[in-house]
Parts: C-alpha cells; sequence; structure tokens
C-alpha cells in the first residue's frame, strides 16, 4: 500500500496458491496515484510478469482529471502505443453535471480523431436524476448530427420509480417530436404488476399480431 486505499499492486490466489485471473484476462493489477489520491495509471500482468492485455483488449489505462477529482480523459493502450479497445475507441473523454454525474461521453481513436464507437455513435449527451438515472439521452456521430437507434429514435426519455426502476420510456426524433420505436409505439409504461402498456400518438397501441388476437378473440366470443 502507498496510503490509506492506494493499493499500488493487487495479485489473487487460490486456496493452492496459484494465480487466479480476474476476468480470465490477468492475476495482477499495479496501480500510479497523483498527489490526490487519484488512480492515474493502470497496468494488467499475468503469471509470469509480463502485461497482458484485458478483455477490451489494452493492458494499461491512463486517466487525466479535473479540479473535483473527476475523471476526464481516459486513454487505452497496448505494448505502449494507444489501441482501439473492443468498444471501438482509443480514447474516452467525460463531462460532469453539478452533481457529478456524468452527463457527456464521446469517443477518439489513437491518432485523437472523432470515432463512432461499436454503439454506434461518437456522443452521447444524459440529463441525470441521479446515479444510474438517465432521464434522457440522445447520440450524435462525428459531425454533431442526430444518431437514431434502431433506425427510429435519437433521444430517449425516461422517468423512475422510487426504487431506480424504468417506469416510463418515450422517444423522439431529431424535431423533438415524439416517434414511433421499431416496434412501433411512442411510448412504453411499465406497470407494478409486470405488464407493459405502449401507446402512440396518445392512445394504447397494439402491434398487427395484438390486433388480429383482439380481433379472433371478439369472433370468438360473437360466436
Amino acid at each position: 500500500m502507498a496510503g490509506q486505499n492506494r493499493a499500488v499492486s493487487e495479485a489473487w490466489f487460490d486456496t493452492e496458491g496459484n494465480p487466479v485471473y480476474r476476468n480470465g484476462a490477468y492475476c495482477r493489477i499495479e496501480r500510479e496515484f497523483d498527489e490526490s489520491g487519484n488512480v492515474i495509471t493502470e497496468r494488467y500482468y499475468g503469471a509470469d510478469g509480463e502485461k497482458v492485455a484485458n478483455n477490451d483488449g489494452y493492458d494499461e489505462v491512463r486517466r487525466e482529471y479535473n479540479d473535483r477529482k473527476q475523471a476526464i480523459r481516459l486513454e487505452y493502450r497496448l505494448n505502449g502505443e494507444r489501441v482501439l479497445t473492443r468498444r471501438g475507441y482509443a480514447i474516452l473523454k467525460q463531462e460532469f453535471d453539478e452533481a457529478g454525474l456524468v452527463c457527456k461521453e464521446s469517443y477518439f481513436g489513437v491518432s485523437e480523431e472523432p470515432v463512432i464507437s461499436t454503439a454506434g455513435y461518437h456522443t452521447v449527451d444524459k440529463v441525470m436524476a441521479g446515479q444510474n438515472r438517465a432521464v434522457s439521452e440522445a447520440w450524435f456521430d462525428t459531425e454533431g448530427n442526430p444518431v437514431y437507434r434502431n433506425g427510429a429514435y435519437c433521444r430517449i426519455e425516461r422517468e423512475f420509480d422510487e426504487s431506480g426502476k424504468v417506469i416510463t420510456e418515450r422517444y423522439y426524433g431529431a424535431d423533438g417530436e415524439k416517434v414511433p420505436c421499431r416496434e412501433g409505439y411512442d411510448e412504453l409504461h411499465r406497470n407494478p404488476d409486470g405488464t407493459e402498456t405502449y401507446y402512440l400518438n396518445g392512445e394504447e397501441y397494439f402491434s398487427p399480431e395484438e390486433e388480429q388476437q383482439n380481433e379472433s378473440a371478439g369472433d370468438d366470443e360473437a360466436a
């Protein structure tokens, strides 16, 4: 240890003293800290003491912080060089809201050029109402144009219950108007009994299959 909560090295072993690999990738991690106690470098090692790549494809991550001790930049490396992770970027830049929650993420390549991540966008903007409670998310490409998720919507808004579960979702296009998602509805409600109710233009929505089932059930009752 290099101080309280500053483990510069951690290694894991089983009951026989054999190395235990974390996530099947590394059995030892080494860290460097800045004067404020922030982890600025992490490196991953195998049992032979050589650096190894983790499951995302890098063997080292470097972090930069703002004066609020928030990681505003993460850089991923392999064999000393920047590398595209399996998520499609070599550098992650983050912005934080007044509550200290990440409200924006942007992705960059090995030459710090804007790139599209494997998730399909360059930037995501969030409005947070608490940890893991994004009440709004919008996605953009490298030119700042909206990115449509599943070819349907470029912004989603959510409501949460007291336990943090999503109870309502609404979908929007670039003009700010509600749009239907790929399944055909523009609003989803999750009910306390575990069921879901769908709406389109303010009216309850049924898929074509459900409409057909409802019609068949009505015909059976009439018979």
